[in-house]
């Protein structure tokens, strides 16, 4: 839809972002910072500054900045404590309260929350050691297919990474900034949800089955077994 922001496609007549900022509210998230663009007054009309609780405040950039740059432009609006960031076309069904809690716990710069997928050709795969740091990047044209750890689109950055990231041009997280933090804090933490972005036309379209009730207790029931201890 070129004339509607994508965060706003519609799954079960709900806008896609009132998912994630829904979510966010479940786990005690207080205030949202949204990076806009393009379209972006179409967010600002849907969700104004304050959505079922949650106080919304907008970072508008005049041209792309990319992931990054997107980031540094919000600078002024970031928490002095670790910041939980999304990408707006992806979601992750788990607990966000447990990454934030991992990061804490490895003292790290950054933590990517990772996803187990199936088939890890249209994401790429990230390496890990035992120890939970990130060893490297495989990127998705040259990753085989297969089974593999992936970025679920959700990271915990310390503020002083993000004001690193150089102004006034367009920068990006995944090919610029992680790359350099390998070795020097960078964390993955491997979650047991499952998710889903809506990048592509097939994504988009498995959305309404995965945000199903159905689907939604089974992931539940899985997260359950997982919990549970055996001898």
């Amino acid at each position: 839809m070129p004339n509607r922001a994508k965060a706003l496609a519609e799954i079960g007549q709900r806008p896609f972002l009132e998912l994630v900022l829904a979510q966010l509210k479940r786990d005690g998230i207080a205030e949202v910072v949204l990076c806009i663009g393009h379209l972006g007054h179409q967010i600002r009309s849907q969700f104004g500054e304050n959505w079922g609780g949650l106080q919304i405040f907008y970072s508008e950039e005049a041209e792309p900045r990319g992931t990054a740059g997107a980031l540094r432009l919000a600078c002024s609006f970031l928490a002095k404590g670790p910041i939980l960031v999304m990408n707006g076309d992806s979601y992750y069904r788990g607990s966000l309260t447990a990454l934030l809690g991992y990061h804490r716990r490895k003292h790290a710069a950054v933590t990517i929350l990772l996803s187990r997928v199936a088939d890890c050709r249209r994401f790429g795969r990230v390496e890990t050691t035992k120890n939970g740091e990130v060893a490297g990047f495989i990127e998705k044209d040259s990753a085989h297919g297969g089974p593999a750890w992936v970025s679920a689109g959700v990271y915990v950055i310390e503020p002083e990474v993000v004001r690193s990231i150089p102004q006034n041009r367009q920068v990006s997280l995944e090919k610029e900034v992680f790359p350099r933090l390998v070795g020097r804090g960078l964390y993955g933490y491997r979650g047991r949800g499952e998710f889903l972005d809506i990048g592509t036309p097939e994504s988009y379209a498995q959305a309404h089955e995965f945000f199903s009730h159905k689907a939604i207790k089974a992931e539940a029931s899985r997260q359950a077994g997982h919990g549970r201890k055996t001898n």
